[in-house]
């Protein structure tokens, strides 16, 4: 990735995120949701790297080159899923949300607890309304609290409850393992964001929309020395209020034998990265990540 990730400066100020999650929350999401339009355009026309990303990115799953309405319409998503976020997480709004499973996938994290991993497409927090609560299954996630700062504290806001839950992944090593393991021994799924490495972190390179890109490698081998089954969600925005969940087992237990380590690591990292590509060619403008993804 030739831009870095966590170099990027969130965009906007703390008084004017605080100022749209007031609004959202006093007018409702039916009055607030037209302010997007502007909103997105202007990010548009503002953010030439945005722009460049959004193009370089469409180019690989569009059917016809991308158009400046096209980067228009993946900002607008984005910006769409970013405030629905806030509705999600208080609970304010009765999203229509259609929950696919696979076979198992409830009753083994009910059993023995589970790592679930997701990605910046769509939105995870339909996961959280949807088989979090109707299957009663209790959830922590996984975060760098020292990335994205804004977004802790505008967490902290709207729903303490989850803020406190947070794993705080900012120094890995041991003392991470233990907190993980603590939590799924409480029969909790551990929830992480597995498709961008951290500046430092062991990667693996797969193919991916055409090309080839690095992912992280410590979600599949912190999975391989916990021995907890691996489910994977994507939640995709369909347009307006509705969404899908969808979820299933990516591994009942990993393993990555000594003698075949990295190609079973690869194959592991692989076998996600395909399974990411169907749900983004047929959602594409639920794509999240607005920097170089690709290394070629």
């Amino acid at each position: 990735m030739s831009v870095r990730w966590q170099e990027h400066d969130e965009r906007g100020t703390t008084f004017a995120l605080r100022a749209l999650r007031f609004a959202a929350l006093r007018l409702g999401r039916r009055v607030i949701r037209p302010v997007l339009y502007p909103l997105a355009l202007y990010f548009a026309l503002t953010s030439a790297t945005t722009r460049r990303v959004s193009r370089e990115y469409l180019a690989r799953v569009l059917p016809h080159p991308p158009r400046f309405r096209d980067v228009l319409r993946h900002v607008f998503s984005f910006s769409s899923i970013s405030l629905d976020r806030i509705f999600l997480l208080t609970g304010n709004y009765p999203f229509r949300i259609a929950e696919h499973y696979g076979p198992r996938t409830t009753e083994v994290a009910r059993q023995s607890g589970a790592l679930l991993f997701v990605s910046h497409f769509g939105s995870f927090e339909v996961m959280r309304v949807g088989a979090m609560k109707k299957h009663s299954l209790p959830l922590r996630i996984v975060l760098d609290v020292n990335i994205g700062r804004r977004f802790m504290a505008a967490l902290a806001e709207l729903n303490p409850e989850i803020a406190a839950s947070i794993i705080d992944s900012s120094k890995p090593g041991v003392d991470l393992v233990l907190r993980v393991r603590e939590a799924l021994d409480a029969r909790c799924i551990v929830g992480m964001m597995v498709d961008r490495p951290r500046i430092g972190d062991r990667t693996v390179e797969v193919d991916f929309l055409g090309g080839r890109a690095r992912f992280p490698a410590s979600p599949w081998l912190l999975a391989a020395a916990l021995k907890v089954p691996v489910i994977v969600v994507f939640g995709v925005w369909c347009g307006g209020d509705r969404y899908e969940s969808h979820c299933e087992i990516l591994s009942p237990k990993i393993e990555l034998p000594r003698a075949t380590r990295d190609a079973e690591l690869t194959r592991l990292v692989q076998d996600y990265a395909d399974r990411l590509a169907a749900q983004v060619r047929r959602a594409p403008y639920n794509w999240g990540n607005f920097f170089d993804f690709w290394t070629t």
